[in-house]
């Protein structure tokens, strides 16, 4: 099966688009040693059997297993706490103003010269400009474009201190996107797999990463055929 990962315009013309997105991993040393997870909503007021939640989460268990993670049996088997977020913004309008020249047909016209002749004797003569299109001002056109930001966070504690009721961060990724589509549904799973082998190890920046959207790997973590 062909990879998802990187697709050029060309490519994404003829398989149904790409996905552009940037994911960032802040990380402490020995960070990937936690493996075993449990996923938990980050906003406390939302209930993790909330059915969009349980939806987003299963994809990112899927994807963390295909990275070498595995799920906890239960609360005292987790080594690390992942806490889920996600957002799509509001939407961005950007214009774009460009002009050309305007031409339009001017007829052919007859004019009147005045001049004096070789005696100093006024003189007047008929010139004929022909006709054609001239430059006569220019056209200024303006076009809208609308962009949504959708934004996955996945915040790693320690399980036990977690537990314990203290939060130690060992690993943080951010995944950022921004396209058209203002369905963050319709996107999720291709994040997740533009952010791969990122999720959980330390990036020194934010990667750009390309997929071709809708590709069977994410079709997969979608739970669908």
């Amino acid at each position: 099966m062909m990879s998802a990962l990187g697709c050029s315009p060309l490519t994404g013309m003829f398989q149904g688009g790409c996905l552009y997105a940037e994911i960032s991993t802040l990380a402490r040393p020995g960070a990937e040693s936690a493996r075993r997870y449990r996923i938990l909503p980050a906003d406390p007021n939302r209930n993790p059997d909330d059915i969009e939640f349980a939806e987003y989460a299963a994809q990112v268990g899927r994807e963390l297993d295909q990275q070498g993670f595995q799920p906890a049996a239960n609360e005292a088997d987790a080594e690390v706490v992942i806490l889920l977020s996600y957002r799509r913004g509001p939407p961005l309008t950007e214009s774009t103003t460009t002009s050309s020249p305007h031409e339009e047909y001017v007829p052919s016209r007859t004019v009147t010269v005045t001049g004096r002749d070789s005696y100093a004797r006024p003189v007047t003569s008929q010139v004929e400009i022909p006709g054609g299109y001239r430059v006569t001002g220019r056209d200024v056109h303006t076009s809208y474009s609308t962009s949504y930001e959708r934004l996955i966070v996945l915040q790693a504690f320690d399980a036990r201190e977690f537990r314990g009721g203290r939060r130690l961060e060992i690993w943080r990724t951010t995944i950022t996107s921004t396209g058209s589509g203002s369905d963050l549904r319709a996107v999720f799973a291709d994040m997740l797999i533009a952010a791969g082998q990122h999720i959980g190890r330390r990036t020194d920046k934010a990667v750009r990463v390309s997929v071709k959207l809708h590709s069977p790997e994410a079709r997969a973590l979608q739970g669908r055929p």
